[in-house]
């Protein structure tokens, strides 16, 4: 056996199973705080769909089934391991957030999941996020709060420690490190040939803000001409996409 080979055979082989617990237990550090947080399955997989980058994590409540109980799913992407463990920290509490709604029956998205309202915002900050408002989202979390920052320091520091790798996207703006050298040619968004395979004139159906949201259906080059508000709501109309699970 040469040199090489020798030296190659003690990388040990990648894998997440010590990720999976870290984040357990960062999940059962969080419930500490909030009682009436529930305990869930975490999963890390993908947060692509169809080539695209969709999501950094989700909140599916009821997924897994444990004997006669139904225990919600917290999806931790992938490709968001890239981002580093602030990332994937505020990831988490983010879909916590959720969970939490969840278990106290508040409606705290609407259009399928997709705006995020106050009442999302009031949960994230309860729970050590800073907050911000994205155009068409609604409120987002965008990292940890003082409170988040004095209570998750042991946390932050166990997730450094154990996030080695993540899975490549070109929507992150990560250079793979076999593509380094044509990092300058990537490009996001779509190709020629995805572009002219679009169907024409295909009407979106776009929504509001509402607790009852209003929809209605409209040329994407009409609605791209401009932003259009919801006289009840103040906010603007936002293309509507249906979703299983919560991002």
């Amino acid at each position: 056996m040469s040199a090489e080979v020798q030296a190659e055979a003690l990388i040990p082989d990648l894998t997440l199973s010590e990720l999976t617990t870290v984040l357990e237990t960062v999940w059962a550090q969080i419930r500490s705080f909030h009682t009436d947080l529930p305990k869930v399955a975490i999963v890390i997989a993908t947060g692509a769909e169809g080539g695209r980058l969709k999501k950094l994590g989700h909140w599916a409540p009821g997924a897994w089934v444990a004997g006669e109980e139904r225990i919600g799913e917290v999806l931790i992407g992938s490709e968001g391991l890239g981002k580093g463990h602030r990332e994937v920290m505020d990831t988490l509490l983010h879909e916590a957030a959720h969970a939490l709604a969840d278990a106290r029956g508040i409606q705290d998205t609407s259009r399928g999941g997709r705006y995020h309202n106050g009442k999302f915002q009031a949960l994230a900050q309860e729970l050590g996020c800073q907050t911000v408002k994205r155009k068409g989202y609604g409120w987002d979390t965008c990292g940890l709060s003082p409170l988040g920052e004095a209570r998750y320091q042991v946390e932050l520091d166990a997730l450094e420690q154990v996030i080695r790798a993540y899975r490549y996207h070109p929507a992150l703006g990560i250079a793979a490190p076999s593509e380094a050298d044509q990092a300058d040619e990537e490009e996001e968004g779509e190709t020629e040939e995805e572009e002219e395979a679009k169907p024409k004139n295909k009407r979106i159906k776009v929504s509001c803000a509402c607790e009852t949201p209003r929809s209605f259906r409209i040329s994407p080059s009409i609605f791209e001409l401009g932003a259009i508000s919801c006289e009840c709501c103040g906010e603007a109309f936002a293309e509507l996409e249906l979703a299983a699970v919560t991002p």
